[in-house]
């Protein structure tokens, strides 16, 4: 974890279009952490435009990050409906894999 950030290998994994292996590797000891900002991995890959697989990976993981607020007010969401319609189809199939 780095002190100045509080970001984690897994924050800095999910910039740019991760490779779903290497989030599958970090993400059972990371995924619940979150950065001096309270940004959880999640926050980041929605940001950073993620896969499907890797947005739903995050989600199963860790479920709670999905509902929490980083420092300024916003879910991951937030991001995903504010991009391309892309992004949101990612998040919708990431959430459909958890329901079923």
């Amino acid at each position: 974890v780095c002190p100045k950030t509080g970001d984690t290998a897994l924050h800095w994994a999910c910039i740019g279009r991760p490779p779903l292996h290497s989030i599958q590797a970090l993400a059972p000891k990371q995924a619940h952490l979150f950065n001096h900002k309270h940004v959880y991995p999640l926050h980041v890959a929605c940001d950073y435009r993620a896969s499907p697989e890797v947005l739903g990976e995050l989600t199963r993981t860790f479920p709670d990050a999905a509902g929490t607020v980083d420092a300024t007010g916003r879910y991951p969401i937030y991001t995903i409906l504010t991009s391309s319609h892309l992004i949101t189809d990612r998040l919708v199939q990431s959430v459909e894999a958890i329901i079923d």
